[in-house]
């Protein structure tokens, strides 16, 4: 009888060896992955609040007076052939991101232009794309006259 169930219940079907997915697949799927959280997780990460001092009053004028003082300095210096108008520029933007970052506290004398944009301040904005050209440039064409004055009057008028 067992030699009758054993050839009763042989089968001629063989298993399949498990499906196996190719690698470029699985690396195209940890892409995806990848991809789902940067653009899903990462934005809800909350940022960093900007925080932004005000000094009291007689430090700010502090500030201003040591900023007015560069800015006069700089332009006697321009003025006697000293530095040229590239240098004069690259100056013009030290003092007045100096005299931010004094009156803010803000680190906005190692920024970016995008950055500086970021920030929400239009008159710095203005005045450091004002000075990009000029500050950068090998034959700087730049109206430092202007710029200074347009400085000067933003340094007096801050509070």
């Amino acid at each position: 009888m067992t030699a009758l169930l054993s050839t009763a219940f042989k089968t001629t079907v063989t298993l399949q060896a498990p499906y196996d997915f190719s690698v470029i697949w699985k690396i195209v799927c940890a892409l995806l992955i990848a991809a789902a959280v940067v653009l899903f997780i990462i934005p809800l990460i909350p940022k960093k609040k900007l925080s932004v001092k005000t000094p009291d009053g007689p430090s700010l004028e502090k500030i201003r007076k040591r900023s007015l003082s560069d800015l006069s300095a700089l332009k006697e210096l321009l003025d006697s052939g000293q530095i040229d108008n590239r240098e004069a520029y690259q100056r013009l933007s030290g003092i007045v991101r100096s005299f931010v970052y004094g009156a803010t506290g803000i680190r906005v004398t190692t920024c970016t232009y995008e950055e500086i944009r970021s920030l929400n301040m239009p008159n710095l904005t203005a005045l450091v794309h004002d000075y990009y050209e000029p500050e950068f440039a090998y034959d700087s064409a730049g109206e430092f006259e202007r710029s200074h004055r347009v400085t000067t009057d933003l340094i007096r008028r801050w509070n």
